[in-house]
């Protein structure tokens, strides 16, 4: 397997995780421990304000979209 389809591979897995995590995180609910793993994961704070978190959440989500579309191109 080459590093180029390497890189697709474990970019494709990331944008899944994340969109996952968009989805099941209600940032105004109690997060249970699977989800707080889940999200220290990925280096977000469950304790943080909910607005700061689901923002950096789709942050990451958006970055990881952008490098696997880019990195499809070439």
């Amino acid at each position: 397997m080459s590093k180029a389809s390497s890189d697709i591979q474990r970019l494709e897995r990331e944008v899944k995780e994340l969109s996952h995590l968009c989805r099941e995180l209600d940032p105004f609910s109690p997060i249970d421990l699977k989800l707080q793993k889940k999200l220290k994961k990925w280096g977000l704070d469950e304790e943080e304000d909910p607005f700061i978190l689901t923002n950096k959440l789709i942050k990451g989500l958006e970055d990881a979209i952008n490098a696997l579309e880019k990195r499809k191109i070439h």
